[in-house]
């Protein structure tokens, strides 16, 4: 059920860090109960605790926007809270002028990361291999690139900037045409 950083809690050494606020295991189940009921029609999802290579709780996100195996644009992403941050750079790794989604605020462009070649060959055939537009989520963490998600209909197509829309539809025709 939880997304966007919604519905979620992140733990460590009993501390809600979204939060950051102490929370036993009595007040976890208590809030999940709270927010879902005595039974849930939705699996509640426990995700491994990703680090960054200085071993703190901040895994560097990066959304690869694929077309049949063509990457036409790059999200890193910067969580803080319940909020993240986002700058979007083509595949060379060079920033584009403003969000892709109006309710992100954007962060100031960072150097291209070690492991971009990686994760590009990564999500390159992640994206080949699903045919159409996807949205392949990948972590760069402390013991090294880790998958996170496939999303077909990111923040389901809402609040997309004209730029970004022009653009993402510009390659979807160029690189998909028979899925448009």
């Amino acid at each position: 059920m939880g997304g966007g950083s919604k519905q979620t809690h992140l733990l460590v050494d009993g501390r809600d860090l979204l939060d950051d606020r102490a929370c036993t295991p009595q007040e976890l189940y208590t809030s999940l109960r709270r927010q879902y009921g005595r039974w849930t029609a939705h699996p509640l999802l426990v995700e491994e605790f990703l680090e960054d290579a200085a071993g703190q709780p901040r895994a560097s996100q990066f959304n690869f926007y694929c077309f049949c195996g063509t990457i036409g644009l790059v999200e890193h992403v910067e969580h803080a809270g319940y909020t993240s941050h986002r700058t979007a750079y083509d595949a060379s790794w060079e920033p584009f002028p403003g969000v892709v989604y109006a309710a992100r605020p954007r962060s100031e462009p960072i150097p291209r990361p070690p492991g971009m070649d990686e994760m590009l060959t990564v999500a390159r055939r992640l994206g080949a291999a699903y045919g159409t537009f996807v949205r392949v989520d990948l972590y760069q963490c402390s013991k090294g690139i880790y998958f996170g998600e496939f999303s077909s209909t990111p923040f389901n197509g809402t609040h997309i900037q004209p730029w970004a829309d022009h653009l993402l539809g510009q390659l979807w025709q160029e690189h998909c045409p028979l899925s448009v």
